[in-house]
């Protein structure tokens, strides 16, 4: 999530000792969609619904960086205002 103007970021800490500050993730549940479990994810580790907030528009408006890590599909999602 980024304000508008684009230089600003929503981070996440871990609650464990040592842990670092990271976007919003976690994994998907089976036979979930890729943008749901995004949603999903924000509203469990931050308790903003970003879909009732209309961030999320339609499918195919949504912007993604997709990143392929020791073959892992990463998927981030960038939400904006």
């Amino acid at each position: 999530m980024l304000n508008e103007v684009m230089d600003q970021v929503v981070l996440v800490k871990g609650w464990k000792k040592g842990a670092n500050w990271s976007f919003p993730r976690g994994k998907i549940n089976k036979d979930e969609d890729d943008l749901d479990c995004a949603v999903r994810e924000v509203y469990e580790e931050t308790g903003y619904d970003i879909k009732e907030a209309g961030l999320v528009k339609d499918d195919q408006e949504v912007k993604y960086i997709e990143v392929n890590m020791r073959e892992q599909n990463m998927r981030l999602y960038v939400f904006r205002g």
